[in-house]
């Protein structure tokens, strides 16, 4: 007689509002049976969503080592409307308020960036190391409370995919961090990154002739067959950590 097999993954969505007027769409991939400690999130790029190649398969190969995966989408991204930079305040709040509401109950995280999201993903790093409120910063005379649910003991670790130069701009604290980019990625020539390559704490894989997808341009083929040394370099971070 055939057995059934229940998918060990549960997709539960997270919806809230946000400034652009929309409710953004988020995503929690959760281990069914409840036992994930660790929680990857993944915040995608301007132009670059959770459901692209290599987000989609860096948060498959997260829940595949035991952590619980939470996808952001931003409010821009829900409205269909450009980001400009008057915008970037209120991004990272509401970011940070959404991925804040779902840190509780877990005692490792990994944050995942591409792009935009690099620094969205240090800032959540640097916050979680501290101990502080991911939500909004607090106004003047105000102070930021802990985590809600945060353990002791809490591990953070990051990966950064083609971060742009503010993201690395300055140390990014004490997790440990990859840092992904391809040699034909315009902001790979940026005097932050290049002062970042040599800077201790992040490990750098340097990739030639990707562009800023991590694809070869003008090169299916190649792109194709490049993506397999670009997960690799992630998941054989993840194992380390």
């Amino acid at each position: 007689m055939a057995t059934e097999t229940v998918e060990a993954v549960e997709y539960l969505p997270q919806v809230a509002p946000s400034s652009w007027g929309v409710e953004t769409h988020n995503l929690l991939m959760r281990h069914r049976d409840g036992a994930a400690d660790k929680l990857m999130v993944v915040l995608p790029g301007e132009y670059y969503s959770a459901d692209r190649p290599v987000l989609d398969y860096v948060r498959k190969m997260g829940f595949q080592r035991g952590y619980d995966v939470f996808s952001v989408q931003y409010g821009f991204q829900a409205a269909g409307v450009r980001l400009d930079r008057s915008g970037l305040p209120r991004l990272q709040d509401e970011t940070l308020a959404v991925v804040g509401s779902t840190l509780a109950g877990y005692r490792s995280f990994c944050f995942v960036g591409k792009s935009l999201g690099t620094p969205l993903a240090v800032e959540l790093a640097r916050r979680t190391t501290a101990g502080t409120d991911a939500g909004p910063r607090p106004g003047p005379g105000a102070s930021a409370g802990a985590a809600p649910g945060k353990p002791s003991g809490t591990a953070v670790s990051l990966i950064l995919l083609t971060p742009v130069p503010r993201a690395v701009a300055e140390d990014t604290g004490a997790a440990p961090a990859l840092a992904v980019i391809g040699t034909a990625d315009p902001f790979y020539s940026d005097p932050d990154i290049q002062a970042a390559l040599g800077r201790r704490g992040v490990e750098w894989r340097v990739f030639p002739g990707l562009n800023h997808s991590l694809e070869v341009p003008g090169d299916w083929r190649a792109s194709v067959a490049v993506l397999p040394q670009v997960l690799a370099a992630c998941d054989d971070f993840l194992a380390r950590i």
